[in-house]
């Protein structure tokens, strides 16, 4: 491991959502998603550089004018089927490999917009600290909820996502379980990266209140945030 390793930001915004439409043009206090994104990154000291790749002229209008770095992304790595694994591969495209190999990608979508500057320097030490190469923000949730949730079959019946007899277990003999909530996503590049990609077992899990999270996919959520800005 590479003693003072960088930790580069990558925002990935593109222009549509289905959702929501122009997600993250859409404002909070003032401010846009994808701005919100940008002045958290930047506001971290930890972060050496910040990109910002999206299929969008006036999203990337926005990072000229925060003087950050810009990507343009094509319509192939913006789709609605485009994976994460799309954009981080178009963007180590995009740069130069001896600026990125063996350093970390702070992955920060504009989409949570509750994540804080303190949020990614606590995350960033933690990883230094584990030497780790790769950490998945997460909360902990209701694991008896999680463990007797049902699904619905072909033939319209209930049945249980897990063992049947997790129906009938007290709630104190289920361990704690951790949802991932997409606010942050940390990783080394290594070499061959995009062919393995990301062993998430070996992954260390960094642990926020689950206020301290809302994931903005639809009109409701949308107002949430902002009701919880004006406060």
């Amino acid at each position: 491991m590479i003693k003072n390793p960088k930790f580069i930001a990558l925002i990935p915004a593109r222009r549509g959502s289905k959702g929501l439409k122009n997600k993250n043009l859409l404002k909070i206090s003032n401010k846009t998603l994808v701005e919100i994104a940008i002045d958290n990154a930047l506001s971290s000291k930890l972060i050496s550089k910040v990109y910002l790749t999206s299929d969008s002229r006036k999203i990337l209008d926005i990072g000229n004018k925060k003087k950050i770095n810009n990507i343009f992304r094509s319509k192939k790595y913006s789709s609605d089927t485009a994976t994460s694994k799309d954009v981080i591969g178009h963007f180590l495209t995009q740069i130069k490999t001896s600026e990125i190999f063996n350093n970390y990608i702070v992955y920060i979508q504009p989409s949570s917009p509750l994540l804080k500057s303190k949020h990614i320097n606590n995350a960033i030490r933690l990883i230094k600290k584990k030497k780790s190469n790769c950490l998945i923000s997460c909360y902990r949730s209701e694991s008896e909820k999680f463990f007797k949730s049902l699904r619905i079959n072909h033939r319209g019946k209930i049945t249980p996502t897990f063992r049947k007899n997790f129906l009938y277990t007290n709630r104190q003999s289920f361990k704690d379980v951790y949802i991932p909530n997409g606010c942050i996503f940390i990783f080394k590049i290594k070499k061959n990266f995009l062919k393995k990609y990301i062993d998430y077992t070996d992954c260390i899990p960094y642990i926020m209140k689950h206020n301290d999270v809302i994931d903005i996919n639809n009109k409701r959520d949308l107002l949430e945030a902002r009701k919880i800005f004006v406060k």
